[in-house]
């Protein structure tokens, strides 16, 4: 595969890590949903240099990697993510999986996709 190929499917070389996570929070208002949300994107994510990309609403599943390209998430970052969850009480069940490459989760190949860590959560 050419290198700019593989740049592109971000493989190789240009693989990033990532760490798949799903969440459940129980009935709030909205206001505190938004609140939520933007104590765990600012103490949970950013606290660690990382980005945070999925959505969902009272149950969400995304993906934690590196704010720099190219770079890679520890288990400490990975702890802490899970520890910051673990802690709030308006999280009902949470999933924090294994640190895997992007191109694993993109094509359906990684077991702990976060999406489907909802049925279980």
């Amino acid at each position: 595969m050419k290198k700019r190929l593989r740049k592109k499917l971000r493989r190789g070389e240009f693989s990033v890590v990532v760490v798949p996570i799903a969440f459940r929070m129980r009935e709030i208002p909205q206001e505190m949903q938004n609140n939520l949300l933007d104590r765990f994107i600012k103490e949970a994510i950013e606290a660690n240099d990382l980005q945070f990309g999925g959505g969902g609403h009272l149950r969400w599943a995304g993906f934690a990697e590196p704010q720099a390209w190219p770079g890679s998430i520890s288990s400490q970052q990975r702890a802490a993510i899970a520890s910051w969850l673990e802690a709030e009480q308006d999280i009902v069940q949470h999933y924090v999986g294994e640190i895997t490459l992007d191109s694993k989760v993109e094509s359906g190949n990684d077991p702990d996709y976060p999406r489907s860590q909802l049925d279980r959560i």
